[in-house]
Parts: structure tokens; sequence; C-alpha cells
């Protein structure tokens, strides 16, 4: 009974718009922590009344974003460590309830190269102490083995619709991310008009990830209404006033790309490399002019005599806008920790680079760079397992070609760029699961925009008459 109600056509419009002012409301009376127990309640019900998991994922997803607030906050929610019971007794009878057969695709072998390299990097280098600290083993079992084991369990649960509802809940997701930032600057509003600089938040490197990961899809609804167009640039307008330089930068970049995309998703034939031609002009005069304004209200001061730069003093400028002196160490402790361990790196429970950067209670020693955390955390064998992943990532994507796949690729080159600058993917909960499940959904690409159910119930013979009708209703949505 209450399965059915999940899929009544009224309510799949009623749930989200509660759960998204709940949210709402949580940011903006500050109640992120007894929201967050709250919203893990809701999970766990919605885990236990519902056989599709993305009923669940939409307020898990919510929950991330106004989080966000809470930095450094591990000992406040150790506290509330008991409402972590409900989900684990929830996702058990989840999958035993409704549990379908294991399936394999092509991005399993990935995650278990990667599996790979997270369990053996530092072996040889780092002391016992380092490699079992708590931290340090969540991390490897979140990044590997747990990993392995999200993709099996949520590969079992794919079913037709999955791919359409997951980019709605990411739509969901970019706009309650443009809510969080829009709330930092009413509360600081005085300050703002004060400085005429971006605000300063805590949380603003994991806002612009959001944004960054939401901002492709509201291309996926265009076709119908061609107002969501404004709904990405909202959300690149949010990105930027996050004031995360690597938000600003990498943002951009994605932003651009999206704008080309839908240059050609929605312009005649005739005019879609005029438009093309015009974004590229755009972009060449927003390095010369908008990047000098946006280190300004960063910071980081174009002084007057400056403006005869040559141009490689320009480039050093626009740089350290992006970067700071801590990554730039970062980058140097890199060569030195791949060369005390070019096999393995020196793994990811090292502390030798503390004093470079010093992470809050419950985070890992980073490098703050995807590169530089693969080569010097991991060495040779983690280059080559990420190598791999990557390689087959993209494989999948252009076996499995179409408009859905190729807004989740965007979204996931948008937290590749992220990744460069931040921790990104090397966060398991949300990011790097997020990833797996892009990814795994492209694997079975041509089955979910035929219309064909993936799932071994749906393909039986005499399904029910609505359950084929909303396999042909994605079918067709999903074809225009």
């Amino acid at each position: 009974m209450c399965d059915s109600l999940f899929k009544n056509k009224k309510f799949t419009y009623i749930y989200p718009t509660a759960l998204i002012l709940l949210a709402i409301l949580i940011a903006s009376f500050n109640q992120e922590v007894n929201g967050a127990v709250l919203y893990v309640f809701i999970v766990s019900a919605v885990l236990v009344m519902s056989s599709r998991l993305t009923d669940a994922m939409l307020p898990a997803m919510l929950l991330a974003v106004f989080v966000t607030r809470c930095y450094d906050s591990a000992d406040t929610f150790l506290a509330k460590a008991w409402a972590a019971i409900p989900p684990v007794f929830a996702v058990i009878y989840h999958f035993v309830k409704y549990r379908k057969p294991i399936r394999i695709g092509k991005s399993f072998y990935g995650i278990c190269a990667v599996t790979v390299a997270v369990t053996l990097g530092g072996v040889g280098t780092i002391s016992t102490s380092e490699y079992f600290y708590p931290t340090a083993l969540f991390y490897v079992f979140g990044l590997g083995a747990g990993m392995a084991l999200f993709y099996l369990l949520v590969k079992s649960q794919l079913t037709e619709d999955a791919p359409h509802e997951i980019a709605k809940i990411m739509y969901i997701v970019g706009l309650l991310a443009c809510f969080c930032v829009a709330r930092f600057y009413i509360e600081g509003w005085e300050q703002f008009r004060a400085t005429d600089k971006f605000l300063y938040f805590r949380s603003s490197n994991n806002l612009a990830t959001f944004l960054m990961l939401a901002m492709p899809f509201p291309l996926y609804y265009t076709a119908k209404r061609h107002g969501d167009i404004l709904s990405v640039c909202l959300m690149y307008v949010c990105t930027v006033f996050t004031g995360s330089r690597g938000g600003i930068l990498m943002g951009s970049i994605e932003f651009v790309i999206l704008l080309i995309v839908w240059a050609f998703m929605s312009c005649k034939k005739n005019l879609k490399f005029l438009v093309c031609g015009a974004l590229v002009l755009c972009l060449v005069i927003g390095l010369v002019f908008w990047v000098p304004y946006v280190a300004e209200l960063c910071g980081v001061d174009f002084a007057e005599d400056d403006e005869d730069l040559t141009l490689k003093e320009y480039i050093e400028k626009i740089c350290e806008i992006f970067f700071d002196r801590a990554r730039t160490k970062l980058l140097y402790r890199m060569v030195k920790d791949f060369k005390t361990n070019p096999v393995f790196g020196v793994g990811i429970g090292y502390t030798g680079n503390s004093d470079v950067y010093n992470p809050v209670k419950g985070a890992m020693n980073w490098y703050h760079m995807w590169f530089a955390q693969v080569i010097g955390g991991l060495g040779l064998v983690g280059a080559a397992a990420y190598g791999y992943q990557g390689i087959g990532r993209l494989i999948i994507f252009f076996k499995n070609k179409s408009k859905l796949n190729f807004l989740y690729l965007i979204s996931y080159f948008g937290l590749f760029l992220m990744s460069q600058v931040n921790p990104g993917e090397f966060c398991p909960m949300p990011y790097a699961a997020l990833a797996v499940t892009y990814f795994l959904m492209m694997e079975d690409g041509n089955a979910l925009t035929s219309g064909k159910s993936v799932s071994s119930e749906n393909s039986k013979k005499g399904a029910p008459a609505e359950e084929k009708e909303t396999e042909l209703a994605v079918l067709r949505y999903q074809n225009k």
C-alpha cells in the first residue's frame, strides 16, 4: 500500500514539494543539526515504505546540502550518533524486503581497481597506527570496498525511471543550494554592502560543488520549458557568489560548456555555430575583464599600477586568485611523497603534511587536489587504478550516448573539475557515491532510454498496465 502511494501521480508532486519546503525552513531558522536528525528518520521511513531508492535519495541529498553549514561539527554530530541506528536497520530491511538479483556492469571493475589502490596505499611507508586510525579506515573503506558494496546494492535496485528521477532530484538540490547561498547574503547584507566583497562562509566550497553537480540538469527540461535555462544561469550566479575560488574558476568553465550545449539543443541549424562563436568570444573577454573583477571581490587586488602587467605577470596574478600557498606547498610535498614510495604512495592515513594543512576532525589529510592525492597518496598503483576507472567511464558513456547521459557526464565533469582544487570525489558521501550512481545508470543506457525495464519483475509477461504505461512515458519523454 505504502509503496503504491509513492508511485501515485499526485503524491510525486506533493512529496518533493513538502521536503524542499521543510529543508528551507530548517535552513532559515539555523536548525541544521535537529533537521539532520529529522531527515535521517524520513530517509529511514521511506526506505521501509518504498521499493524505489530514488524516493529515499531526495531527502538524503537535501540533508547533504543544508548540513554544509555545519562545518567542523564532528563532535556535535557524534553526540547524535544514536540517530544512525534507524537507517542501518532500514537499509537492511529495504534490501531484504525488496531484494532483486545482484547485477554487475563494466564500471564495477574500475571501482575494484580503486579499492585495491586505496587499500594498499601507504603500505611500506606509514605506521600501523596511521593506517588503522579510525578516520583513515573510514575513507579507505568508503572509497574502496564500501563503494563496491554501494554499487552492488544500488545496481540491483535500478528501475527504468531512475535516470529521470535522479535528474529531477539534482535539479531540486541545485535550487536548495541557491537558497542557502542567498540566505547567507540576506543575513550579511550590511557587511556585503560595506565591503563590496564576497561574503566568506566556510560552506562555500561544498555549496559550489553541489551547484556544479546540479547545473546541467535544468537543460533536460528545456525542450518543454525554455525558461529552465534561467535556472542554469541562477545556479552559476550563486556559484560565483559562494566566493569559492575553485567554484568560480571551474564553474565558469562548466557554465560556458552548458551554454554551448544549450545552443546546439535549442538553436536552428544555421544559428548554432554563430551562437557558439559568440560564446567563445565572451569567454575570451571574460578572461580579460571578468577575472580581475572577481579577483577584487575575492580580496586579491589588481592595483592601479598593475595596468601594464606582462602576460606572465597577469597569469601569476590569476593563479594567485584561485590557488594559495598551501596548495603550492602540497604540490612540492606530492613530489617528495611520491619519491618516498612510488609504487603505493604514502596512503590515505598519512599525516606528514599536517604542518601545511591540518584538517578538521573527521577529515583526512588531503592534498586538496585530485591529481596530487592520487600521485602522492596512492602512487603508481593509484594512478593506474584511477586512470583505468576514468577511461572505463568514458567508454561506458560513448557506448550509451543519450541526451540525459550527456548531462550526467557534464555533471560528473563539474565534480571532477572541482576535485582538482578541493577534496571533491575523495569524499565518499555524497560525491563519490553520486559519481558511481551516474555511471552505473549509464551502463544500462540502452535499456533505460528505450523504456525497457532493467528489473526482473517488470520484464515478466503480464506486467500491470500501469507499469507498462510508465515505461512508455519514460520512452516518449527521454527520446524528445
